[in-house]
């Protein structure tokens, strides 16, 4: 579905005092009070790689964005996330990770919070994720051995306060499969799966493979603890990961350059954690770049895109079969301009980052009944200053 050009032209304003960046800064607060007399919200935050972060109010039932885009923070230079309680913002440089409190739910203003805490992201490709609960995030790293294969990954585990500063979780380390590669979860937070590729270098004779760690997350803490029987489906190639939770399911997004990309469904073991396979849907058979595995928060459907050696990047959609299994959607797979970057709150729309420099917010509409997509009046949204790096949904806490 291609899309017009330019739907509207926002500005970047200068930096508030006190939201990140420019002078005036208040003192970080010693307690994180509930926003006062507002109600609950969807904020979208917008990353740019110059390291300011726009703010947008969300429309939810047409997906529409409200208001100027406001500069709500700056210095964010690697990543940002979001609390899955509505109370924090956090911005990670190259140094240190930082909470921001929403103190205004309309306009996305933030105010700092807790303290910083040192975190550098290893080098490499690394996963962060914070577990349902909002109480502890997870980073994974990857780490090369003296032969030039990638060796066993890890994922550190770190406690958020109710100011929302991170703290490095003692004897909180726990090792992965080669590469990892994704997190999720299941059983309302309290199971964390990650994903690992494997290493494909041969100099040496084969390099490790990957497959899916399985850990019991331990409620007080935060420690992961093995799940008997992981790691699960050890093999090369398993890019991403998405859990329906409720439906005690997990897919994995699964990549060989030659062979092509599939999606392996696994039933979720209400007790125990464990995974049992539940189905292989095959997507498509040619050479490719895969793109990411998205399940919409609702649990009805999976997304999964890819980029061909030519011709657009395409996203097929997929309908969850109670057995697990996936049923295509009609009109799947879908032409879009950019891979699938997230999901609405409410899983009614599909957002992108898009044009051809980076600059714009793209969005379909998801069919709620049967997954399909369709393009969104109003969109894209072009946005002034730097090319745009990262988007995070939140809703809210009133």
């Amino acid at each position: 579905m291609k899309r017009a050009l330019l739907a509207a032209s926002l500005s970047a304003l200068p930096l508030l005092p006190g939201c990140g960046g420019g002078t005036g800064m208040p003192t970080p607060a010693t307690s994180a009070p509930a926003v006062s007399g507002a109600t609950a919200s969807t904020l979208l935050f917008v990353r740019q790689r110059g390291g300011a972060v726009v703010a947008f109010g969300v429309d939810a039932a047409t997906g529409a964005l409200h208001g100027p885009g406001r500069p709500v923070a700056s210095g964010v230079t690697v990543a940002l996330f979001t609390d899955p309680r509505g109370r924090f913002v956090y911005t990670l440089d190259e140094t240190s990770v930082s909470a921001l409190r929403i103190v205004d739910p309309i306009t996305g203003a933030l105010a700092p919070s807790g303290s910083p805490t040192p975190l550098t992201l290893p080098a490499g490709r690394a996963v962060v994720a914070i577990e349902p609960s909002g109480r502890f995030a997870y980073v994974t790293e990857s780490r090369r051995t003296q032969y030039d294969c990638l060796g066993p990954g890890l994922v550190h585990t770190y406690a958020i306060d109710t100011l929302g500063t991170w703290s490095v979780v003692p004897g909180g380390d726990a090792v992965t499969e080669t590469a990892p590669s994704g997190i999720a979860f299941a059983r309302g937070g309290r199971t964390a799966y990650v994903t690992a590729s494997g290493d494909h270098t041969q100099l040496y004779g084969p390099c490790p493979r990957g497959g899916i760690s399985a850990y019991t997350v331990d409620d007080a803490t935060g420690r992961l603890s093995a799940v008997a029987g992981s790691p699960f489906a050890a093999d090369y190639g398993n890019d991403g990961i998405g859990a329906a939770s409720p439906r005690g399911l997990a897919f994995i997004l699964k990549s060989e350059y030659y062979a092509g990309l599939a999606i392996r469904s696994y039933r979720v073991d209400e007790t125990t954690g464990a995974l049992a396979p539940a189905g292989v849907t095959p997507i498509l058979t040619a050479n490719l770049t895969p793109g990411r595995l998205l399940v919409d928060p609702q649990n009805r459907f999976v997304y999964a895109s890819w980029e061909p050696d030519s011709g657009p990047i395409q996203t097929a959609a997929f309908a969850i079969q109670p057995s697990g299994a996936l049923a295509p959607v009609p009109g799947s797979p879908f032409d879009v301009e950019a891979f699938p970057t997230t999901l609405d709150p409410d899983g009614r729309f599909l957002y992108f980052i898009g044009g051809p420099d980076g600059h714009q917010i793209d969005a379909s509409a998801v069919d709620g009944l049967t997954g399909g997509l369709s393009p969104v009046p109003g969109y894209p949204v072009s946005l002034a200053g730097d090319r745009i790096a990262g988007l995070a949904f939140v809703r809210t806490a009133p």
